[in-house]
């Protein structure tokens, strides 16, 4: 498993026209999407919109609390 770090993406209003990422925010999955990446514990997430392709994260976008507000930004 390699460890990868959170980059700023951009705000969340740059994400809102796309269909093809699903919204996160149930704690055990969001917990399970860190783990998966490398320590949850520097990640401070609350959410992600994930897109899966072939049964693996193709992208993750990871947002500060359970809503994600279009000006808001992502990691």
């Amino acid at each position: 498993m390699a460890i990868v770090d959170a980059v700023p993406y951009g705000r969340m209003d740059s994400l809102q026209e796309r269909d093809d990422l699903v919204l996160v925010t149930d704690k055990q999955e969001v917990d399970a999407i860190k783990h998966h990446f490398g320590n949850p514990y520097w990640w401070d997430f609350d959410g992600c919109l994930v897109k899966v392709k072939d049964g693996e994260y193709d992208e993750v976008y990871c947002f500060a609390g359970n809503i994600p507000f279009l000006s808001q930004y992502t990691r």
